[in-house]
């Protein structure tokens, strides 16, 4: 059975980037005893060897494995905010949004615990993270994977019903930034909507990155990453 979903806008011109919104996505359809009956079913084209596929042939190369890498650094954490607050109707203007932003020092008790600048990170322990009390503001993370990348960006997160993630990639920082809109306008942005409750996410295409900007806002009660891995797209030694 299969269900078009709902959660995505994918911008197929901006090389498959995403807003996802979790609201809009059945609630742990992958489990059991999650009833799809209402789904639509699939159509049968006959049994094996069925035109165009006459004759399956054995892989001649292995599957690729998702090696999950975790960040090894927090490069820099606080508050940031939109000086030019807008509705954003797509992801180029996200990424747009991303690249202005400007970013100060956080008030005491946003963060739980404090993150440690460029500390090496053996493991990633949950962090949350509360909501801001100025108006317009959120909370921003840039960490850094140690190495350029090309990974699926992977997260769990505890949250609240319409907070926002806005995420941007980058495999050098300019100004010590992560810039979202790179190589005379391509974009390297994603945005995640929360839902209430726990939500594990994969981005639906690998980026290539070794930097990454987190921006949490719109949320009035605290947002918790309770874990985050940049999976490492590769094919097995042989």
């Amino acid at each position: 059975r299969c269900l078009v979903s709902a959660a995505y806008n994918i911008h197929n011109s901006h090389r498959y980037h995403e807003i996802f919104d979790a609201r809009q996505e059945p609630v742990d359809w992958q489990n059991l005893p999650f009833d799809d009956a209402a789904w639509q079913t699939a159509t049968v084209f006959g049994a094996a060897e069925t035109a165009p596929w006459h004759k399956p042939v054995p892989r001649t190369i292995p599957l690729i494995i998702e090696n999950p890498q975790p960040p090894v650094k927090v490069l820099d954490y606080g508050i940031a905010k939109d000086p030019v607050p807008q509705e954003l109707k797509d992801i180029f203007q996200v990424a747009q949004m991303l690249d202005r932003l400007t970013f100060d020092k956080p008030s005491a008790g946003l963060f739980e615990p404090e993150p440690k600048l460029f500390a090496p990170l053996k493991k990633w322990h949950p962090l949350k993270i509360n909501p801001p009390t100025g108006q317009g503001q959120g909370i921003f993370l840039i960490l850094d994977f140690g190495k350029n990348l090309l990974a699926i960006p992977e997260f769990t997160i505890t949250g609240v019903n319409g907070a926002i993630i806005d995420l941007a990639y980058s495999e050098l920082l300019l100004d010590d930034k992560v810039s979202a809109i790179v190589h005379q306008g391509t974009i390297n942005a994603d945005r995640i909507i929360l839902r209430d409750g726990k939500l594990v996410h994969q981005i639906n295409q690998p980026r290539g990155f070794r930097y990454m900007l987190i921006y949490i806002h719109d949320f009035g009660q605290p947002v918790t990453i309770e874990k985050i891995t940049a999976n490492l797209v590769v094919y097995p030694k042989t």
